[in-house]
């Protein structure tokens, strides 16, 4: 559900990359399909880079009376066969549908595709290339706010565990340290000087593009709250969800899950190598004299504007919490994850503050 704000959709014009675009191919895909007897609807995909010029695309199909009901979905893998040409052609069973054959290619500015199961399912498809935006994104801070990273500086943030060699500003925007080592470093994390632990939390964060990485080394980043429970920060834009025989999503080490412990109620990533949001409501535990919680913390997330967790009680630190057993935890950590992650906007305003009231 969309919980803050607007989304926007912006058609982009062909295949020319943007500055800012790791690639031209993989992201957001909005068109429709259309079958015999006038049949057809809204279709969107997913479009994502497995390096090497292969790529995957993820198709929802929506009927034309219920715009948003998905009718079916389905994954074909796709392949470069030319500098400005991606085709992807699979044959996919769809259950009671039947076994169809698709095709699809990626030129000319627009997605160009058919299907077939023999006589009875035969159509088309057609998308362009979109870039979906919130106003979550640059958003301006509220009265009140704390600014935590203006650009120029980090005289707000320590290190933990050791000196933050690596991490830099540049242009405005500050950048993780990027390590070759297969192992997540375990120091070099950057704190908050302050400490605040009942706050509206403002982060914004671009994931790098490593089509031929998988899992957590895809991206790998993190946000810890009171210093102990970590937010995600991962490229997972358009890798399907898993279930369990529950059917809850079991994905908590996508972007955006409380690491280990929640998933994303929703999945709203983004393409890597475009700016996303975290807007975070976090309370604290409560403890009486003896030290008793009489109140675990809770949290709310936002991602890109969409609600991706509800208060969520936080029983227990995330694995990995770097300052578990200070005194006095720092109110935000970014994790040093070795991947060149980077920030830019990032403030928060205590929940007392007029302008939350």
């Amino acid at each position: 559900m969309i919980a803050r704000g607007t989304i926007a959709l912006l058609l982009l014009g062909g295949l020319a990359a943007a500055a800012d675009k790791p690639d031209v191919v993989q992201g957001n895909w909005l068109g429709e399909w259309k079958g015999k007897g006038g049949m057809g609807g809204k279709n969107v995909a997913e479009i994502y880079g497995l390096g090497n010029g292969e790529y995957q695309a993820t198709f929802t199909a929506y009927d034309s009376g219920e715009q948003d009901k998905g009718v079916f979905t389905f994954s074909i893998r796709g392949a470069s066969v030319s500098d400005d040409k991606v085709v992807f052609t699979q044959n996919i069973d769809l259950g009671l549908l039947g076994s169809f054959s698709f095709e699809a290619d990626v030129e000319q500015k627009k997605l160009l595709g058919k299907y077939s199961n023999g006589n009875r399912y035969q159509g088309t498809m057609e998308l362009k290339r979109i870039e979906k935006t919130s106003d979550a994104i640059g958003a301006k801070p509220l009265p009140g706010a704390i600014a935590l990273l203006d650009g120029q500086s980090l005289d707000n943030w320590d290190t933990v565990g050791k000196p933050a060699d690596g991490w830099k500003i540049a242009d405005g925007i500050l950048v993780a340290p990027k390590s070759e080592l297969s192992e997540l470093p375990a120091e070099g994390h950057l704190a908050t000087k302050a400490s605040f632990n009942e706050a509206q939390i403002h982060v914004e964060f671009r994931v790098p593009y490593l089509p031929e990485k998988r899992e957590q080394e895809r991206g790998q980043g993190g946000v810890f709250l009171d210093g102990q429970y970590e937010l995600q920060i991962v490229d997972s834009f358009g890798f399907p969800r898993e279930k369990n025989f529950s059917g809850d999503y079991v994905d908590d080490d996508a972007l955006g899950a409380i690491l280990g412990q929640k998933p994303p109620t929703e999945q709203a990533a983004l393409p890597p190598g475009e700016w996303q949001a975290f807007d975070i409501t976090f309370r604290a535990a409560k403890r009486d004299a003896e030290g008793k919680v009489t109140r675990p913390a809770e949290v709310t997330v936002l991602l890109n504007g969409t609600q991706i967790h509800d208060r969520v009680e936080l029983s227990k630190p995330t694995e990995g919490a770097p300052t578990l057993n200070r005194a006095s935890r720092p109110g935000l950590i970014l994790q040093n994850g070795g991947q060149a992650v980077e920030y830019r906007n990032i403030w928060y305003v205590p929940l007392d503050a007029p302008s939350l009231k």
